[in-house]
Formats: C-alpha cells, sequence, structure tokens
C-alpha cells in the first residue's frame, strides 16, 4: 500500500519525523514523502541516512529555508505540501 507523508513545517522537526516515518516503514507499507527535494534531501544527509523516494512539491522559495525559525514562506509551503498528489 502506497501511503504520502507531508513534510509539514520545512523549518520544523516535521522533515526529520516524516523521514524517520517513511525509513521505519514495514511489511507492503511503501511510504512516499511529499515535500521540497532540497529539504528532504538535505535533511536526509545531515542524519545520515537514505533519501526515501519522494515528491518534488517545489514550493518553497530556498530563501525562506532556515531551520529553526518562523517564516511565513515555511507556514505556505506546509500547506501547499497537503495539497499536492
Amino acid at each position: 500500500m502506497r501511503i504520502a507523508i507531508t513534510l509539514g513545517d520545512p523549518n520544523g522537526i516535521g522533515p526529520e519525523i516524516a523521514i524517520k516515518a517513511a525509513l521505519a516503514a514495514r511489511g507492503n507499507i511503501r511510504p512516499l514523502l511529499v515535500g521540497d527535494a532540497f529539504v528532504i534531501e538535505g535533511t536526509a544527509e545531515r542524519l545520515g541516512v537514505d533519501t526515501p523516494a519522494f515528491v518534488d512539491a517545489a514550493i518553497l522559495d530556498p530563501a525562506g529555508y532556515a531551520p529553526g525559525t518562523l517564516d511565513p514562506r515555511a507556514g505556505k509551503a506546509t500547506v501547499g505540501y497537503a495539497g499536492r498528489p
């Protein structure tokens, strides 16, 4: 079964939790992350893990990516990820 997991706030803990959840999937669960490629790939690299399968939503302006900070662009991306296929 294919399930989609959105990143949540790209500047929060969402990307790390989503990646760990995707990598922990077992059985017939095949997770597909939905978010910005540069956030997913960068977070996986920082964690030292393989990059899970993902769909590049390409919503977040890279200038709005600053982990640990509040930014309205990241908030907009959070909502946008949920609307992607």
